[in-house]
C-alpha cells in the first residue's frame, strides 16, 4: 500500500525525518535533498565536499542526503531520482536503523 501525504506528514512530524520541511511532502512521496558530501573511489581524494559533481564514464559516486530518515520496520520504501538519466544509472542503498 502506498502511503498518502497525511501519513507521510504525521510520520515526518513525529521524528521520521530530520530536518523536516513540509514543502518536501508530495501526494505519495517525500523529496530528499543531496548534501555536498561525496565519495568517489576513482578520484583523489576519494571523499570530498563540493556543491555539485560531474561524473565521467566509468565513475560511480556515493552521495549523502541532507535529511536523516528513520523508516519503520513495517514500511518499505524506495528512492527514485528525478533526473531521467539518473533513474537509468543510479542504484541507491540507504542504511536501515531500528
Amino acid at each position: 500500500m502506498i502511503k498518502p501525504d497525511r501519513w507521510i506528514r504525521a510520520w515526518a512530524e513525529a521524528g521520521g525525518v530530520a530536518p523536516y520541511e513540509p514543502a518536501q511532502v508530495n501526494a505519495a512521496s517525500f523529496d530528499v535533498r543531496l548534501s555536498d558530501h561525496w565519495i568517489c573511489p576513482t578520484r583523489d581524494p576519494e571523499e570530498f565536499s563540493a556543491p555539485h559533481i560531474k561524473l565521467f564514464p566509468g565513475e560511480v559516486v556515493l552521495a549523502s542526503t541532507l535529511e536523516y530518515v528513520r523508516i519503520p520496520r513495517t514500511v518499505a520504501c524506495d528512492l527514485k531520482l528525478k533526473s531521467t538519466l539518473g533513474r537509468l544509472l543510479a542504484g541507491i542503498h540507504p542504511p536501515r536503523t531500528g
